[in-house]
């Protein structure tokens, strides 16, 4: 029997440990510079959108393809999108 209206929850899962929630791990996977956004692919393979906002003011000029970067997952207007990004110690 098919339900209709019945939502599939996003598979973008995050650790969580002791109650505290840890941020997610990815890598940069497309940038859109002339537009003020980009694509990260979480380590679970999930892609999220990000704005520039989700970073600090000069943080998002020296964004790579490529780089490791850390954030939080947060409900977008279009659904799960990265917020509070960082780069990566290992990654610099």
């Amino acid at each position: 029997m098919s339900r209709v209206g019945v939502r599939k929850r996003s598979t973008f899962r995050t650790e969580v440990r002791r109650g505290e929630k840890a941020m997610a791990t990815g890598t940069v996977k497309k940038l859109v510079r002339e537009r003020g956004f980009g694509f990260i692919q979480g380590s679970d393979g999930v892609d999220l959108f990000f704005h520039r906002s989700a970073l600090s003011a000069e943080g998002f000029d020296a964004l790579v393809e490529g780089q490791a970067v850390e954030f939080d997952v947060e409900r977008g207007d279009k659904g799960p999108r990265a917020a509070h990004l960082k780069v990566t110690v290992a990654s610099l």
